[in-house]
């Protein structure tokens, strides 16, 4: 089937692909020539909608309508656990409709269909795959209107998440409550082999608050794509359904630029 989702790790060496008849491939990517398809998952009836790999837990992260994570260990590529989204059982199904790895703090970040947003952690940093702190994307113009995140990029020294969502907002949260408990994390932990996040410091997690710092309206249709350039000045650059290409700043989220994709028909 048609490929529509596709991730890559240099680390781990490998390519996974996910087409839209929600069969999953991992490929090597140590070959010059042709890659090596190393394992084919199929997943079931729920759709898969977004993917992604977390290099430190050495896991692929996938995204169902159902609402769940499921996750998959790459090294030895079995089937690890499902993460469900119980917590608001009114919401019904709600589908994933974004996944990212904060790989320089070891969490995963989940955007949901209802709006809510979620961080997760999971082995070695804890016991199992669980949510520590999870937030919702409201729209600051109608704050019962509630708008799911589409992508996400990241800043880790400023300690920013860059959110796309299905209306097009650009916005700017911060992480500086969130980072700095992993560091009361870390501090706690006696050796290496114990786990990050104990159950002292998931309970003090639940104080974690995750402020908007600034939203724009960047386009008129959902934002795909993100990404964060950190060299000054410091800027995120979006893409769109609208079939435009916009630079703002990562500090303020002033409009910089834009691009417009010239929209070709191939025979």
């Amino acid at each position: 089937g048609e490929i529509n989702m596709l991730v890559h790790s240099l680390s781990l060496n490998i390519v996974i692909s996910c087409s839209v008849d929600n069969i999953i491939k991992i490929h090597d990517d140590t070959e010059l020539t042709e890659s090596e398809v190393k394992k084919e998952l199929v997943i079931g009836t729920n759709q898969v909608k977004a993917i992604c790999i977390c290099e430190k837990f050495a896991r692929l992260a996938i995204g169902l309508s159902s609402g769940a994570i499921r996750f998959y260990d790459i090294a030895h590529f079995r089937y690890d656990s499902d993460l469900r989204n119980d917590s608001d059982k009114k919401e019904g199904n709600d589908e994933v409709t974004c996944l990212a790895a904060l790989e320089d703090v070891e969490i995963i970040f989940s955007g949901h269909a209802s709006g809510k947003c979620r961080f997760l952690v999971g082995p070695p940093s804890a016991m199992k795959f669980y949510e520590i702190v999870s937030f919702c994307n409201n729209d600051i113009n109608d704050k019962a209107h509630k708008t799911s995140a589409s992508c996400a990029e990241f800043d880790f020294a400023n300690k920013l998440m860059f959110i796309g969502d299905q209306i097009g907002k650009l916005k700017c949260y911060d992480l500086t409550e969130l980072f700095d408990m992993i560091e009361l994390g870390r501090s706690k932990t006696r050796s290496e082999n114990d786990p990050l996040i104990t159950l002292e410091v998931v309970q003090a997690f639940k104080e974690v608050r995750i402020p908007l710092k600034w939203s724009v309206d960047a386009h008129k249709e959902s934002i795909k794509h993100l990404h964060y350039v950190d060299i000054e000045p410091r800027i995120v650059i979006s893409t769109s359904n609208d079939l435009k290409i916009k630079i703002f700043s990562a500090e303020t989220g002033k409009y910089k630029d834009e691009l417009k994709q010239i929209a070709c028909k191939y025979k």
